[in-house]
């Protein structure tokens, strides 16, 4: 079962997409696409909001570097808010300090 990846754009004109379920190569393509499309919408800040995703191979960690790296050269910020399990695979992984936190409410 794949991840699902909702939408949505804070009153502060900042996007967030809440990324649920387990993201792993299966979602390589819908992650790409939501990624142009929040490309497109060029908005100054954009959230992954992590916290009810359950399992996250190397794949969505990549994804997620890729995101990041896209967003940077166009003068995005991509900031995470992530939960207990992410936090840990996060620091297993040495990824705590590439991507911004934030708390979503």
């Amino acid at each position: 079962m794949g991840a699902t990846f909702e939408f949505d754009e804070a009153a502060s004109g900042r996007a967030v997409v809440r990324v649920l379920g387990e993201m792993d190569l299966s979602d390589e393509a819908p992650l790409d696409e939501m990624l142009r499309d929040v490309l497109v919408k060029h908005r100054p800040e954009v959230v992954f909001g992590l916290r009810r995703l359950t399992f996250a191979d190397s794949t969505a960690l990549n994804g997620l570097i890729r995101a990041k790296r896209e967003m940077d050269e166009v003068g995005m910020k991509l900031l995470l808010a992530i939960g207990a399990r992410m936090d840990e695979l996060f620091a297993i992984t040495a990824l705590l300090d590439v991507f911004d936190k934030v708390e979503l409410g």
